[in-house]
């Protein structure tokens, strides 16, 4: 079993993971297609979509199974 802190730290990735998936989904159907280029929260979803899979690589699939 993972520790507390890890499956902590996983799920506060993934709520802040899914709240910027809402904003940029927001923001693209305000823009039009020459804005979408440079988006500074892709590159942040990127990026915690890479720390969460690492995360998530620490908890066994049992326990992900279980908080879901």
């Amino acid at each position: 079993m993972a520790s507390a802190s890890v499956e902590l730290l996983a799920d506060a990735y993934r709520k802040t993971f899914s709240m910027l998936i809402d904003i940029q989904s927001h923001n693209n159907d305000k823009m039009n297609s020459s804005k979408k280029t440079k988006c500074p929260v892709s590159h942040i979803i990127l990026r915690m979509s890479r720390k969460l899979n690492c995360l998530q690589a620490e908890i066994p699939y049992t326990d992900l199974l279980l908080t879901e």
